[in-house]
Protein backbone atom coordinates (compact mmCIF):
# COMPACT_ATOMS: atom_id res chain seq x y z
CA UNK A 1 0.00 0.00 0.00
CA UNK A 2 1.37 3.27 -1.41
CA UNK A 3 2.01 6.24 2.01
CA UNK A 4 -0.73 8.77 1.90
CA UNK A 5 0.80 11.87 1.04
CA UNK A 6 -1.14 15.41 0.62
CA UNK A 7 -0.44 18.99 -0.59
CA UNK A 8 0.44 21.67 1.18
CA UNK A 9 1.00 25.19 -0.10
CA UNK A 10 3.51 27.88 1.57
CA UNK A 11 4.72 31.44 0.24
CA UNK A 12 8.32 32.33 0.63
CA UNK A 13 9.33 35.39 -0.73
CA UNK A 14 5.96 36.28 -2.10
CA UNK A 15 5.62 33.15 -4.28
CA UNK A 16 4.03 30.12 -3.42
CA UNK A 17 4.86 26.75 -3.37
CA UNK A 18 3.49 23.65 -3.19
CA UNK A 19 4.68 20.39 -1.56
CA UNK A 20 3.57 16.72 -1.53
CA UNK A 21 4.03 15.37 1.90
CA UNK A 22 3.41 12.42 4.74
CA UNK A 23 0.99 13.84 7.44
CA UNK A 24 4.25 13.33 10.02
CA UNK A 25 6.71 15.72 7.89
CA UNK A 26 4.25 18.68 7.87
CA UNK A 27 5.22 19.91 11.57
CA UNK A 28 9.17 19.51 10.53
CA UNK A 29 8.61 21.55 6.86
CA UNK A 30 6.32 24.15 8.34
CA UNK A 31 9.43 24.45 10.90
CA UNK A 32 11.92 24.36 8.46
CA UNK A 33 9.59 26.61 5.83
CA UNK A 34 9.34 29.24 9.49
CA UNK A 35 13.35 29.60 9.36
CA UNK A 36 13.76 30.13 5.67
CA UNK A 37 11.36 32.85 6.07
CA UNK A 38 12.77 34.41 8.47
CA UNK A 39 16.39 34.53 7.54
CA UNK A 40 14.91 35.96 4.00
CA UNK A 41 13.49 39.13 5.81
CA UNK A 42 16.32 39.29 8.44
CA UNK A 43 18.88 39.43 5.39
CA UNK A 44 16.27 41.75 3.40
CA UNK A 45 16.46 44.31 6.65
CA UNK A 46 19.91 43.59 8.03
CA UNK A 47 21.51 43.68 4.60
CA UNK A 48 18.87 46.38 2.66
CA UNK A 49 18.68 43.79 -0.31
CA UNK A 50 16.21 44.62 -2.41
CA UNK A 51 16.32 41.68 -4.57
CA UNK A 52 14.44 38.28 -3.63
CA UNK A 53 16.49 36.62 -4.94
CA UNK A 54 19.78 37.88 -3.00
CA UNK A 55 18.08 37.43 0.79
CA UNK A 56 17.02 33.69 -0.05
CA UNK A 57 21.00 33.48 -1.78
CA UNK A 58 22.20 34.30 1.38
CA UNK A 59 19.92 32.60 3.51
CA UNK A 60 20.58 28.91 1.47
CA UNK A 61 24.16 29.92 2.39
CA UNK A 62 23.48 30.52 6.21
CA UNK A 63 21.52 27.01 6.14
CA UNK A 64 23.97 25.12 4.32
CA UNK A 65 26.69 26.61 6.63
CA UNK A 66 24.60 25.38 9.22
CA UNK A 67 24.06 21.94 7.82
CA UNK A 68 27.98 21.69 7.35
CA UNK A 69 29.18 22.42 10.46
CA UNK A 70 26.69 19.97 11.77
CA UNK A 71 27.75 17.28 9.20
CA UNK A 72 31.50 18.40 10.23
CA UNK A 73 30.98 17.59 14.29
CA UNK A 74 28.94 14.46 14.00
CA UNK A 75 29.78 12.96 10.70
CA UNK A 76 27.86 9.73 11.71
CA UNK A 77 24.51 11.33 13.25
CA UNK A 78 22.94 10.90 9.01
CA UNK A 79 23.80 7.77 9.10
CA UNK A 80 22.48 6.65 12.55
CA UNK A 81 19.12 8.86 11.59
CA UNK A 82 19.21 6.43 8.40
CA UNK A 83 19.22 3.55 10.34
CA UNK A 84 16.80 4.56 12.84
CA UNK A 85 14.27 5.28 9.82
CA UNK A 86 15.14 1.69 8.17
CA UNK A 87 14.73 0.03 11.53
CA UNK A 88 11.40 1.79 12.04
CA UNK A 89 10.40 1.18 8.32
CA UNK A 90 12.10 -3.18 8.77
CA UNK A 91 9.10 -3.16 12.07
CA UNK A 92 6.45 -1.89 10.57
CA UNK A 93 6.61 -4.29 6.94
CA UNK A 94 7.18 -7.24 10.06
CA UNK A 95 3.97 -6.16 12.11
CA UNK A 96 1.92 -5.60 8.83
CA UNK A 97 2.83 -8.68 7.00
CA UNK A 98 3.73 -7.04 4.37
Amino acid sequence: MEEEKHFIKVQIAGKIFKFNLRPEEEEMFRAAVKMVKELFENNKSKYKMSADIDALAVAAVHIGLELYKERKENPTKDIINRLKTLDNQLDEYIENGR
